[in-house]
């Protein structure tokens, strides 16, 4: 949890860790468990925040809750496990190939320009919308539950970005065994401006910094005018950002240079 983040966000953002994954494969969350673990002064006001975020995130995304256990420890953990219903066909994460475009549900960069807002030994220079605007994307973020439930089946793959931009293309790239050129960086607006008036590398932030939990998917270039119309009845801000071609790795041309993207970001059970 960043400071600033309130103990009903977190419980939301441990819902959405879950519906982020569910949306990037056309399925809807039905049924979840959830287990607590709570420090020992832990005081009724808290817990009622705790199980406020639970029930909100549960009635926006259309899941009921059955149970769960409830613990004590040193510090506190939300762990959610969710269950849903998939789509007749599930789009995998190794199904890119040479033709297809490269497409994300949103831009990147704001949540991890909110997290170093929260965290920074120093107080970095930005505007009042850009702060609200990283703030809400480190603590709210909102999965494209709804689109990706009506739109997956034209995905050829696809995966949630919540590991990071660069990982999320390099996971597709390598399983599908196929090159990524990344032709249109998705930059949220102003994180250029913020990273250069901080000393911050911009790319970093839209790349590396994760928590973004929007989708990224590859699909057949016939299938772009069907996605962007959805897209705009539902309000996502879908966004062309590459294609898939012959090959192995991940490019990206920015500033009218192409280099290879690094392989990094989120990595689980790193040492």
């Amino acid at each position: 949890m960043p400071p600033g983040m309130s103990l009903r966000e977190a419980a939301r953002k441990a819902v959405v860790a879950c519906v982020s994954d569910f949306a990037a494969k056309g399925a809807r969350p039905r049924l979840a468990l959830v287990s607590v673990t709570l420090p020992p002064r832990t005081t009724r006001p808290q817990v009622r925040q705790l199980a406020s975020g639970l029930a909100g995130a549960a009635s926006e995304f259309g899941m009921a809750f059955l149970g769960g256990d409830t613990n004590g420890g040193e510090g506190l953990s939300i762990t959610v496990c969710a269950m849903g219903e998939a789509p007749r066909r599930v789009p995998r994460r190794s199904g890119a190939r040479a033709g297809d475009i490269v497409m994300a549900t949103g831009p990147f960069g704001h949540a991890a320009a909110g997290l170093a807002i929260a965290t920074s030994r120093r107080r970095l220079a930005a505007t009042v919308r850009f702060a609200a605007a990283a703030r809400r994307a480190l603590v709210r973020p909102t999965p494209p539950l709804r689109f990706c439930a009506g739109a997956a089946h034209l995905f050829t793959a696809s995966m949630d970005s919540s590991d990071g931009l660069a990982a999320t293309l390099w996971e597709i790239a390598s399983q599908g065994r196929v090159r990524i050129e990344v032709d249109a960086a998705p930059v949220g607006g102003g994180v250029r401006e913020f990273a250069a008036e901080n000393g911050l590398d911009a790319m970093g932030l839209v790349l590396y910094g994760g928590e973004e939990y929007e989708t990224v998917f590859a699909c057949r270039a016939s299938s772009r005018p069907a996605l962007r119309r959805r897209a705009a009845r539902l309000g996502v801000n879908l966004l062309e950002i590459g294609r898939v071609e012959r090959g192995r790795g991940v490019y990206l041309a920015d500033s009218g240079r192409r280099s290879r993207m690094r392989n990094a970001g989120w990595r689980h059970l790193s040492a």
